[in-house]
């Protein structure tokens, strides 16, 4: 995964894995080193953090409609991830396979 980090020529970030990722920090033991590294890592030229806004949210209620009509709902936070993927025109670095069910993502599945 970080081989595709440095080869992107942007990271664009959505404020969801944020949290994600600061919620899980919280819970682990080493909370303030994992903060700081994330924090650096936002601080990088070639990222971008991608907050939720009207056009997202829209592209949430297109996702969420379409998985639910298709039977394949995935975690509520996938789909704010995927939306602002569509919205941006991104692909979805992932090791998560849910994502593969969310019609018109790009999704770069990563080995774990």
């Amino acid at each position: 995964m970080t081989e595709r980090l440095v080869e992107a020529p942007a990271v664009l970030v959505p404020s969801i894995v944020v949290g994600e990722l600061l919620a899980g920090f919280r819970l682990g033991s080493r909370e303030a080193d994992n903060t700081r590294v994330l924090s650096d890592f936002l601080r990088e030229d070639f990222v971008s953090l991608v907050p939720v806004d009207e056009e997202v949210a829209l592209a949430y209620g297109e996702i969420f409609a379409e998985l639910r009509a298709a039977r394949t709902p995935i975690p509520m936070n996938d789909v704010w991830i995927s939306a602002v993927a569509r919205t941006c025109r991104a692909s979805i670095l992932t090791f998560d396979t849910d994502f593969l069910r969310v019609p018109g993502a790009e999704v770069i599945l990563c080995a774990p």
